[in-house]
C-alpha cells in the first residue's frame, strides 16, 4: 500500500528522517575517536526554549523544549524528501 502524499504524511516522514538521523549521529559520535573533525561533524545545533524554573513554595517544576539538529539529521531528512519525490 502506497502512502498518500498529503501534508500530514510528508511531515511525519521528515520527522522520522530527522529522528533517525539524530540517532545515527549520536551512535557514530561514540564510535569515532576524539578529534577536531569529530567535533565539527557531530556538533549539534540546539534551537528552543531555555529551562524555566517555577517554584510555588510547596512544589516546583521546570520546563524546557529544544530541537538538537546535527548534520546526519539533515542528511536523513533530505534523503526522505528525495524518496518521497522519487516514489
Amino acid at each position: 500500500m502506497l502512502l498518500q502524499r498529503n501534508a500530514k504524511n510528508v511531515f511525519l516522514a521528515i520527522l522520522i528522517g530527522l529522528i533517525s538521523g539524530s540517532v545515527v549521529g549520536k551512535i557514530l559520535y561514540h564510535l569515532f575517536p576524539e578529534s577536531p573533525a569529530r567535533k565539527v561533524v557531530f556538533d549539534e545545533l540546539r534551537v528552543g526554549i531555555q529551562q524555566i524554573n517555577i517554584n510555588l513554595g510547596i512544589f516546583g517544576f521546570s520546563f524546557s523544549f529544544y530541537f538538537a539538529i546535527n548534520i546526519f539529521s539533515v542528511i536523513f531528512a533530505l534523503f526522505v524528501v528525495y524518496l518521497l519525490i522519487k516514489l
